[in-house]
């Protein structure tokens, strides 16, 4: 005889409030009546198992529930629609039926073969005496009506707009639009419970960031290193601990002790949390460059309002103006140091070239003449060049780190 048996462990959080007017969580692991673990127990989680008190895990609900952590999803409202839907096609698949396979009503003493009038392969069926509507006569069977058909229909139609599957968003069209840009719309405008889903769910990932940095606070005790990058491509390492986060007692004028809580002056929120069309994101491209904003003498004016527009894709296009800028900066120079060497082309060999825009032949492989070539080609993608110096500084600082850290 084998013998199963099945153990539940229970993992069970719990809030309490202590004297100083904290809400400290706790959390306590048991099987049946037995106790596993109690943090509440344990003098090493005197101020909690986790300090910021709150449930270590976040719900996110599709539809939430009045009064309860949980609610319900897209299943639950598109069943009840889908099975009237269901029992109204059985309804009429059921009438067909009927119709199409007709019953008759048949008097005893009619005289009539019954197999070879049921039998559609039979050409003929013999009878004895008269036939006429007395001793035969077919089963009539009402209309169906529209009444059901409409019922049916209606269902239809409040199962696409509870689920959000309309005809355009399959790609059909109704009421003669045949606009490409029109039914693009349509589509986008359909997505409005999809929008909605997903910002639930980015609104859960956001409390788990949250949650992440408490845990930070409590547990980074030690310096770590992280890599941060930059706008341009840059990046740096940069140590953290949670030394100037950590929760620090306090003692109030008149004997009380508080607890100061540092927090994070930041905004946590998910790199693409608006879904976006390539027609819609195409659109905004046209109209930023129909209003001039990758025009390098309106820079100054095109970074300011897209630092203050919200669209995806925001950074790549600062940093283009930006490049955009520095190569017209860069032109400049150039151009004043070309006119500066004829300049001094001039006056070494007594012509005047102010009106010259342009060298088309080399000056010759003097040292001079290499030296401001070179000082040229170093000055012709500063771009590169800064961002390579960044990242070599950075690098060499984060190698001294590690090297310090070996000393220990």
């Amino acid at each position: 005889t084998v013998h199963f048996y099945l153990i539940i462990f229970v993992y069970f959080y719990f809030n309490i409030y202590n004297g100083t007017g904290r809400t400290l969580l706790h959390y306590v692991k048991f099987v049946g009546d037995t106790i596993l673990f109690a943090s509440e127990n344990d003098p090493a989680y005197i101020n909690g198992f986790y300090e910021h008190g709150e449930y270590p895990f976040c719900l996110s609900a599709m539809y939430p529930e009045a009064g309860t952590p949980y609610g319900f999803g897209i299943i639950s409202i598109c069943r009840d629609p889908q099975l009237y839907i269901d029992t109204l096609d059985g309804l009429m698949l059921d009438y067909v039926y009927k119709v199409a396979n007709p019953r008759f009503w048949v008097k005893k003493d009619a005289g009539i073969n019954s197999q070879d009038f049921l039998d559609w392969s039979v050409p003929l069926v013999e009878v004895v005496g008269d036939i006429d509507e007395e001793k035969v006569r077919q089963i009539s069977v009402q209309s169906l009506g529209t009444a059901i058909q409409n019922l049916r229909q209606m269902k239809v139609d409040e199962l696409k707009e509870t689920s959000s599957n309309r005809d355009f968003s399959q790609g059909g069209t109704s009421g003669g639009i045949t606009s490409g840009a029109a039914i693009a719309t349509l589509q986008e405008a359909g997505n409005k419970t999809s929008r909605d889903m997903l910002k639930g769910l980015y609104r859960g990932y956001v409390g788990v960031v949250h949650l992440t940095i408490e845990l930070i606070r409590q547990f980074y005790d030690e310096v770590r290193t992280f890599r941060i990058t930059g706008g341009n491509g840059t990046y740096n390492f940069i140590g953290y601990s949670n030394a100037g986060i950590k929760e620090q007692s306090q003692m109030a004028a008149n004997g009380e002790q508080y607890y100061r809580r540092p927090i994070f002056d930041i905004d946590v929120k998910a790199q693409k949390s608006n879904p976006f069309s390539k027609m819609s994101q195409n659109e905004t491209a046209v109209n930023l460059y129909n209003m001039g904003i990758f025009n390098p003498d309106n820079a100054q004016m095109a970074l300011g309002m897209i630092e203050i527009m919200d669209f995806e894709g925001k950074e790549k296009i600062k940093e283009y103006i930006q490049e955009g800028q520095t190569l017209q900066n860069i032109n400049m120079q150039l151009q004043q140091q070309l006119l500066q060497l004829n300049g001094i082309i001039a006056n070494l060999t007594g012509q005047d070239l102010s009106n010259v825009q342009g060298v088309t032949e080399p000056l010759g492989d003097t040292p001079t003449n290499q030296g401001q070539q070179q000082a040229a080609g170093s000055a012709a993608n500063p771009i590169m060049t800064a961002k390579n110096g960044a990242a070599n500084n950075a690098l060499n600082s984060y190698g001294k780190q590690l090297v310090e850290r070996g000393k220990v």
